[in-house]
């Protein structure tokens, strides 16, 4: 358990869920430093427990007017997890396999702003495939 994320199982599948707003600064695709330490925290723990597991990097982004836009800062904040991950972290490059979700998979409805908040995550998916 890591404070700040949600960890789920879905069958063999682990789910490590962390809200963007707390990850990224408010320009959206720059790690925070309270981001970094809890990067490093989820880093050490695939490091300890899934260090031969596909993890898949996937981005949810609710900012800006359209799909598009959605899709492209989820695309940005993917990348700089990865970037964290392979980079600061030292994991390997071929561990990961990174996806941006944009807009397309809302959890909570996205009439209100708290909705919106809500759907703004990130997920690190471990599958029980080793890489």
């Amino acid at each position: 358990d890591i404070q700040g994320t949600t960890t789920g199982r879905d069958g063999n599948t682990v789910r490590i869920e962390v809200a963007t707003a707390n990850v990224f600064s408010p320009d959206g695709v720059s790690v925070s430093s309270v981001g970094q330490t809890l990067l490093d925290q989820i880093a050490s723990a695939i490091t300890t427990n899934y260090s031969k597991q596909i993890i898949t990097i996937e981005a949810h982004a609710y900012q800006g007017l359209t799909p598009t836009e959605h899709h492209g800062l989820a695309t940005r904040q993917a990348i700089a997890i990865y970037r964290h991950m392979h980079t600061q972290r030292l994991l390997p490059a071929n561990q990961f396999i990174v996806i941006s979700r944009g807009s397309s998979a809302p959890r909570y409805s996205t009439a209100t702003e708290q909705g919106r908040r809500g759907n703004s995550r990130l997920e690190f998916i471990v599958s029980p495939k080793p890489f």
